[in-house]
């Protein structure tokens, strides 16, 4: 398929902007709901995990192997 990875990602974008349009058309309060939840967990994100990555995302180094 020539330009391959381009044609599958224009219709996915595509079809994305068709469900996100009938969404606000159809009810406003859904998306309006889905966004702020959205924005809720970047900004939970972003303002706290996302500063104590290295003190709680790490696992603890593997043991040693016994003979």
């Amino acid at each position: 398929m020539p330009g391959w990875p381009l044609p599958p990602l224009l219709l996915l974008a595509m079809m994305m902007v068709v469900v996100v349009y009938e969404n606000l058309v159809s009810d406003r309060i859904l998306v309006s709901i889905t966004l702020a939840i959205l924005a809720i967990g970047y900004a939970y994100y972003y303002g706290y995990i996302q500063p104590c990555r290295e003190d709680r995302w790490t696992l603890p180094a593997p043991a040693g192997e016994e003979s």
